[in-house]
């Protein structure tokens, strides 16, 4: 199954907004470069769109706490990701936002038609996708929306980390949580079961619009690995999942992620008070991850390209989680 995505690129005071319905298969060789039809795998839009819904909800733990169901809550909350999906939703997440970008587009499309090879290209060397028109607004959108999530999100886990100091001086946090033994079975479980997005979670994916606006800084390697496949996606050649595997891990946020989770598991292996799980909770079930997104937003030193800077996306929907 595959999901098309019409982009509609409407450049109203400088933002770009991203739409999605759904829409006929391209033929990858005769894609017109003209043409408003981007091709996805539906596989990547519901990665992109599990990426994006557990960065939005997560962002939204806040201190508080009135009793340990809450912090239970929280916590099934913060582990609600399998580390693969996110890694590849990141990168997903990133062509997205890319094909927002119309001079991007065009210029895939024309390359595709131009160069036998330009898949071949592109997934041996995804930073060959900086040489396309348009891939430094591109990347700016992209990095920009990295950004604030990660910030966001790492915002969030700093504010529990300190609630872990400040609830105990409630009597209740101070007791122990009942069976710890069946709460890390069960967030092992919820952390290695993939998410799947609901229709309000793909809306909240088709509305997220990102101001662009000047300056500049490096192509990070998930960044560089988002915007090949959507050049992919907009040449009509993202379909053969197989191929295009190597462009939907980044070996080191993948490793940062799984770190995160390995981190949580021990802390709650030996956290027995209620606010221990808090504690657990904000830093490896929150600010790691959060730390994980920011790393892979940031370029590598000594990276060559340039990219322009771009405000934070507005997200003009909103998904009420509980």
């Amino acid at each position: 199954m595959r999901l098309g995505i019409r982009t509609i690129l409407a450049a109203t005071a400088g933002t770009l907004f991203l739409t999605a319905v759904p829409a006929g298969v391209a033929a990858a060789r005769d894609v017109d470069a003209s043409a408003g039809v981007v091709d996805l795998p539906a596989r990547l839009v519901d990665s992109a769109s599990a990426y994006e819904t557990y960065m939005s909800k997560a962002a939204t733990i806040s201190p508080g706490f009135r009793n340990g169901e809450e912090i239970q809550r929280a916590l099934n909350a913060s582990a609600s990701y399998e580390a693969k999906q996110l890694e590849e939703g990141a990168i997903a997440y990133v062509a997205t936002l890319a094909l927002q970008d119309p001079r991007f587009v065009r210029s895939a499309r024309m390359a595709a038609q131009a160069d036998p090879y330009f898949a071949t290209r592109l997934i041996s060397d995804p930073a060959s996708a900086g040489d396309l028109s348009g891939a430094d607004g591109a990347a700016a959108l992209a990095s920009a929306a990295l950004k604030d999530q990660g910030g966001r999100l790492l915002s969030a886990g700093k504010a529990i980390k300190q609630e872990a100091y400040d609830v105990q001086r409630q009597a209740w946090a101070k007791g122990n949580v009942a069976n710890p033994t069946a709460r890390l079975a069960r967030i092992k479980a919820i952390s290695t079961t993939r998410y799947k997005p609901t229709p309000e979670d793909r809306a909240r994916l088709e509305t997220v619009s990102v101001r662009s606006r000047g300056g500049g800084d490096a192509y990070s390697p998930l960044v560089n690995r988002g915007l090949a496949l959507a050049a992919l996606a907009a040449a009509g050649q993202a379909d053969d999942a197989e191929r295009i595997k190597p462009l939907l891990s980044d070996q080191k946020f993948g490793f940062a992620l799984r770190m995160a989770k390995l981190n949580l598991y021990q802390c709650l292996s030996v956290a027995r008070p209620h606010y221990e799980d808090v504690f657990c909770l904000g830093v490896h079930g929150m600010a790691e991850t959060a730390s994980a997104v920011l790393d892979a937003s940031t370029p590598q030193p000594g990276a060559p390209r340039r990219v322009a800077a771009a405000a934070p996306p507005v997200v003009q929907a909103s998904v009420r989680s509980d």
